[in-house]
């Protein structure tokens, strides 16, 4: 088995902190600091997990192979050695990525549940060019290239894409209106949703819910 999450994290400002960003500091029942979320809350128990077990003897019946990356947040490196040169150490049945999915509890310890992570967005670039016969500053023209190039940007800022359910997302609100219940506006992107204007407006009011949608 083979067990993923990455060591590093996003830049961070000094400044926009009330804390350093880089130091963990435990305040009013929180961790605070960059990456305790993403993704120490997933590296350091699957560690501890595995310290914990080699301590207490246990002896798996299979391979338990860990690859933790350095670069995540910036080229991936590591994730694409993973998956081509370092394969002969990584081929596993199975992989658990504590970057994805996890669980949940009420105050008192009840378990909301348990989500698994079966894909992941990604991104996609897009460049806007603008023509324009062109001139002099001092002769501004009334069709400025850079003025054709910021209409687009706002036509864009303005579009909302059709939202989507997959057979995974579809589960995942089903699963969510059991609990919150169908009123909750945010579950109504479960099986019988609204009208794809409201639909737009739910999910673009909530980027946990753009992601999914």
């Amino acid at each position: 088995m083979l067990i993923l999450a990455h060591m590093d994290v996003v830049d961070a400002l000094p400044s926009d902190w009330t804390t350093d960003p880089f130091e963990l500091v435990e305040k009013d029942g929180y961790f605070y600091g960059r990456g305790s979320g993403d993704d120490k809350g997933g590296l350091v128990p699957s560690l501890v997990a595995l310290l914990k077990l080699k301590e207490a003897g246990f002896k798996p019946n299979r391979d338990i192979v860990i690859l933790f990356t350095g670069d995540e947040e910036t080229q991936g490196k590591g994730a694409e050695l993973g998956a081509t040169e370092w394969r002969k150490w990584t081929e596993a049945e199975f992989a658990l990525n504590a970057d994805g999915g996890g669980g949940a509890f009420t105050r008192d310890g009840k378990p909301l549940g348990f989500g698994l992570q079966t894909s992941e967005k990604t991104f996609q670039t897009y460049y806007f060019r603008t023509r324009n016969p062109g001139g002099h500053s001092s002769r501004p023209r009334p069709d400025n290239a850079i003025y054709d190039l910021a209409d687009a940007l706002k036509k864009l800022q303005g579009y909302r894409f059709e939202p989507a359910l997959n057979e995974t997302t579809k589960v995942y609100f089903t699963e969510r209106a059991k609990q919150e219940g169908t009123a909750s506006s945010a579950m109504q992107c479960a099986p019988g949703w609204p009208t794809p204007p409201t639909a737009r407006a739910l999910t673009a009011s909530n980027p946990i819910r753009s992601r999914l949608a």
